[in-house]
């Protein structure tokens, strides 16, 4: 019989880090809550529909800072190559910077004979209706500081969770203060937009400051850095495809803004919980990953199905809270947007274990299995937004969601078979 007692003898040591990022989480939950509450309030329906779809769009563009370098940071961390960082930013500024040139080029160009490329306003009103090309433009020049926003791979990687935890409340707090103060005083989309990428600057400022502060010193094996960062390129042509995946909400928001907005009420549950699960498992991810491949994969084996239970738990409480919540937060106009939170729910179940699964992956072997699944699913994803949300809107993003992750549990359990990983727990 599982107690407390048993519980604090043999999880302990993971406790305090659970605890750590847990607050942060819950204050996350809670704060973005009423960031969007405040917002919806603040904005009408079809207005919130092309706040969503614009961020979409910058979001689409998020490509630009490489993620996939997060992978190699953290593997980099883990391994005591602290230079990993550095070398990660470089990687990521070579690649972007004659993009950033160029982008600045064209709005100047724009700006200087706005009415010898006006069929360009044209073209991009035609595709985005709701928005002004100018400010996405500039919205697009101002995401270039994303690429130094590496900073939670590298103490995550540190386990410095009580550090990150600050970061979170940090974040949260001023976002709602500066994005909401904006939309309250000006009620301008335009001014809303540009308060949430000045807000991105700021944390990504306060995130570096303390990445410096805890590097270790610059006497690392600068090779093994650059090495590590090489065999993390594959994972950013990863990152790469899968963000065509998020024209998802761009191809909905363009066939009416305000089945975007319902469609982001309904995932905000299920994203919210999704990710509140992340901090359960993040210490034992860290920990694990210094391991030996042999200690690391008995882990894994000796906490297999304890993962999948979290799973089912979570699913509850994700079904359980949209069912109540979004009528009585959001209101009468996203009643319908409790059904799309329960179906998404369900993707929740097999998260914990796969994420553990993959994360063994990468860390202990090469990330084989976890390349290929990478590059499959996006592209997946791809064909079916494209053929399915002008059929079927709404309901065409979430059928696309739920087949990817039925086709990613198959993928999953096939690893498991092939790789041996539940021999010892059938003994």
């Amino acid at each position: 019989m599982i107690t407390l007692n048993y519980i604090k003898k043999k999880y302990g040591s993971y406790l305090n880090s659970i605890a750590n990022l847990q607050f942060y989480q819950i204050f996350s939950i809670f704060g973005n809550l009423i960031f969007t509450v405040l917002l919806v309030r603040m904005i009408d329906f079809e207005n919130y529909g092309r706040f969503v779809l614009f961020l979409s769009v910058i979001h689409f563009f998020s490509f630009l800072s490489l993620p996939g370098l997060n992978i190699s940071i953290k593997k980099g961390v883990l391994k005591k190559y602290d230079k990993v960082y550095h070398e990660a930013i470089k990687v990521n500024l070579k690649f972007v910077s004659p993009i950033f040139i160029a982008t600045i080029l064209v709005y100047m160009l724009q700006v200087s004979f706005s009415q010898h490329v006006a069929f360009l306003s044209d073209s991009l009103k035609q595709y985005l209706p709701s928005v002004d090309w100018k400010i996405i433009t500039l919205a697009f020049v101002f995401t270039f500081p994303s690429i130094f926003a590496k900073h939670e791979s590298f103490l995550l990687a540190k386990e410095k969770y009580s550090l990150v935890k600050n970061i979170k409340v940090f974040e949260v707090s001023t976002k709602i203060l500066i994005v909401c103060g904006v939309a309250y005083l000006f009620k301008d989309i335009n001014y809303i937009l540009f308060s949430y990428i000045f807000h991105m600057v700021i944390l990504t400022i306060i995130g570096n400051y303390f990445v410096l502060k805890n590097m270790l010193s610059k006497n690392g094996d600068i090779n093994n850095s650059k090495q590590i960062v090489n065999e993390g390129k594959k994972y950013n042509i990863i990152e790469l495809i899968g963000t065509i995946g998020r024209l998802d909400k761009v191809i909905l928001g363009t066939i009416d803004p305000s089945l975007l907005a319902v469609f982001h009420i309904g995932q905000r549950f299920p994203r919210l919980i999704k990710d509140n699960m992340k901090i359960f498992i993040t210490p034992f991810i860290m920990t694990w990953g210094k391991l030996s491949r042999e200690e690391h994969l008995s882990k894994l084996r000796k906490n297999f199905f304890n993962f999948f239970f979290i799973g089912i738990l979570i699913f509850a409480i994700s079904g359980i809270v949209s069912a109540v919540f979004i009528p009585l937060i959001f209101g009468s106009n996203y009643e319908k947007s409790i059904l799309i939170s329960l179906l998404l729910s369900l993707i929740i179940i097999s998260k914990p274990l796969s994420a553990m699964i993959l994360d063994f992956d990468t860390v202990q072997d090469k990330g084989i299995n976890y390349t290929y699944l990478m590059s499959f699913l996006p592209v997946l994803y791809i064909f079916l937004i494209f053929f399915l949300i002008p059929k079927y809107d709404v309901m065409g993003i979430v059928s696309s969601q739920i087949i990817v992750n039925i086709f990613a549990n198959i993928a999953i359990a096939i690893f498991i078979f092939k790789g041996g990983y539940l021999k010892k727990c059938e003994q």
